[in-house]
């Protein structure tokens, strides 16, 4: 009886770090953002300090939320009167985790947008009634436009915190810093004995940039 042929411990480690190189570049088959997410919790648990820093405060969705004003994301003027609360409540610093990279879409607001847009050039609205429903017509546009009361809210806090989503996965690279990362960043960062340049972000990835009126 002829003894089994053996695969050799080096072609298996080859194998699998070949398996793991692919769906590392090309996405396909990849199962690790499921395991990411899955045990994301328990290691920030495990990761935290046995001290809970009291200066910190966690203010989080609950289902509680989710019942009494609908599913989310929820209009950003909700997201405005809550920064405004936190600043009134002494807060020093708000950090958020919510991304807002696009306009908020408001059918209503478009309309409303384009009604003003022709009443202004008919010129129905620059004296007596006309003007009047000219000034109501603006007013009503100003409270559909949820975009304009986060960024008072934010710039009325003056110390909010806006992520930045790094898009780690496609191919495409940023070959220019975006205006408002070098206008807003620190310009090097200290620490662990190494020293990092906001050039670093070029060949690191690729920025999803915030609405413009959010950026500045």
């Amino acid at each position: 009886m002829k003894p089994k042929r053996r695969v050799p411990d080096w072609l298996i480690g080859l194998l699998v770090t070949l398996f793991f190189l692919f769906i590392t570049f090309t996405g396909i088959l990849d199962f690790t953002d499921a395991i990411e997410m899955k045990t994301f919790d328990v290691r920030a648990k495990m990761a935290a300090p046995a001290d809970r820093n009291p200066d910190i405060e966690l203010v989080t969705i609950t289902d509680d939320d989710l019942s009494e004003l609908g599913r989310f994301p929820w209009p950003r003027n909700i997201l405005a009167q809550g920064i405004r609360n936190l600043a009134l409540a002494g807060a020093r610093v708000i950090a958020l985790n919510i991304l807002f990279t696009e306009p908020e879409q408001s059918d209503g607001l478009k309309t409303m947008i384009r009604l003003k847009e022709v009443y202004e050039k008919s010129g129905l609205g620059q004296q007596g009634p006309g003007l009047a429903f000219y000034k109501e017509l603006s007013r009503s546009v100003a409270e559909l436009d949820n975009d304009t009361k986060l960024y008072k809210a934010i710039e009325k806090a003056g110390n909010v915190v806006l992520p930045v989503y790094f898009d780690t996965q496609s191919t495409g690279r940023d070959t220019k810093v975006p205006d408002f990362i070098t206008k807003y960043s620190y310009k090097k960062i200290t620490g662990l004995d190494q020293e990092w340049a906001v050039s670093s972000l070029i060949w690191l990835s690729k920025l999803k940039p915030l609405l413009p009126s959010l950026a500045e």
